[in-house]
């Protein structure tokens, strides 16, 4: 056999530690490195697996929290439902208001039958009205209230200072609403009353 040969033809024994030698360090190469951020996820997974009381508090939670959320969206669409309701049975009533302004002015200058066929479809307006929600104000002799009278003038008057004497126009309630102010006319002291007061 040629030298060269020989060089190139090592002992099987060589050969062979030579390929355990590198054994062990291949692999170590091919095993894949544990990935430490998985375990916490497995872990809280197994948790969940073995306490299946835990998810079951969790989902009685979302349901009663998702109740109390809709019954709450069903109150504010209830209330946003009747403000709409309000608002438009408002409008409606201050467009006929003028109506019995008419009724009543008609009633103070008519006499005999027509006084009573009128008087029948003023009182059926009036109902009607009520049944919305619409009342009248009472302010005959009441004090005057800037929140639900305007004041169109004053007059001397023995009664007392600020009292209502005349209603000029009604005033009326939606609810516990102020639909419309009244017009009226407020007394005021006599002036005779004022000197005797000075002196």
């Amino acid at each position: 056999m040629p030298d060269e040969e020989k060089k190139l033809a090592k002992p099987k024994s060589e050969a062979d530690s030579e390929a355990q030698k590198k054994l062990p360090h291949e692999a170590h190469k091919a095993l894949p490195e544990p990935n430490i951020k998985e375990e916490p996820k497995i872990i809280g997974l197994q948790t969940k697996a073995f306490h299946p009381e835990l998810k079951i508090k969790e989902l009685e939670e979302t349901v009663k929290r998702l109740q109390a959320e809709f019954e709450n969206y069903k109150k504010r669409a209830a209330n946003e439902y009747t403000e709409r309701m309000d608002f438009g049975k408002m409008e409606f009533a201050k467009e006929i208001l003028p109506f019995a302004d008419e009724f009543e002015n008609a009633l103070q200058h008519i006499r005999g039958e027509e006084r009573k066929g009128i008087e029948m479809i003023f009182t059926t307006f009036m109902k009607s009205l009520n049944q919305l929600g619409i009342r009248p104000m009472e302010c005959d002799g009441k004090k005057f209230d800037p929140y639900l009278h305007d004041a169109i003038k004053q007059e001397e008057s023995d009664k007392e200072d600020g009292t209502i004497i005349a209603v000029l126009r009604k005033g009326y309630f939606y609810k516990d609403k102020v639909l419309r102010h009244a017009a009226v006319i407020v007394s005021k002291k006599k002036k005779e009353d004022e000197k005797d007061e000075r002196n």
